[in-house]
C-alpha cells in the first residue's frame, strides 16, 4: 500500500492502554508527519554460503514510526506517553518495570494520524491506524475518532 502524501497539517490522536485505547487528542502538526515502516531481517548462516556471508535472510516483522513537529499538544496525554510503564512518578521505574514486554503486556499506545485538509483526495484524508501487535504491524483505515 502506498504511503499517503500531503503537505498540510495533521492531527494526531493516541489510544492509551489504561483507557481501553479510546482515541485522545495528542496534538496538531504544522506540516505533514513522516511515516516510516522499518522491516527487520536476520541473516541465516549456512555452510553453502561460507562463513562470511549469509545464505538467506529471515523476515522478523516490521515497525511503524510517526515523526511530527507538534505546534499545539495536550500536556496530560504527553505526560502519560512519556511515562512508558504504569509507574506513579514520571522518570522513575517501579520494581518489575525494567524488562516489561510492551506488546504482550499491552503497554503500547495506538496512534491515529488524521489529515483534515485534503477533501479533494479521500485517500489522503483517511484515518490511518498504526499499531504494533504480536511482532507485526497492523494498518487499517477507520472512521474519524
Amino acid at each position: 500500500m502506498a504511503t499517503p502524501y500531503t503537505t498540510g497539517p495533521a492531527l494526531l490522536y493516541v489510544g492509551l492502554p489504561a483507557e481501553s485505547f479510546t482515541p485522545r487528542f495528542l496534538g496538531t502538526a504544522e506540516s505533514a508527519p513522516q511515516i516510516e515502516h522499518v522491516k527487520g531481517f536476520l541473516p541465516v548462516m549456512n555452510d553453502l554460503a561460507g562463513q562470511v556471508y549469509s545464505f538467506d535472510d529471515m523476515y522478523e516483522g516490521k515497525e511503524g514510526f510517526v515523526r511530527a513537529d507538534l505546534t499545539r499538544f495536550n500536556w496530560p496525554i504527553y505526560h502519560v506517553l512519556a511515562n512508558t510503564t504504569e509507574s506513579d512518578d514520571e522518570g522513575t521505574d517501579d520494581p518489575g518495570d525494567i524488562g516489561s514486554l510492551m506488546v504482550t503486556e499491552d503497554l503500547c499506545p495506538v496512534v491515529w494520524v488524521r489529515f483534515p485538509y485534503n477533501p479533494l483526495k479521500p485517500a489522503m484524508a483517511a484515518l490511518i491506524l498504526i499499531r504494533r501487535r504480536n511482532s507485526r504491524q497492523v494498518r487499517s483505515r477507520s472512521s474519524y475518532p
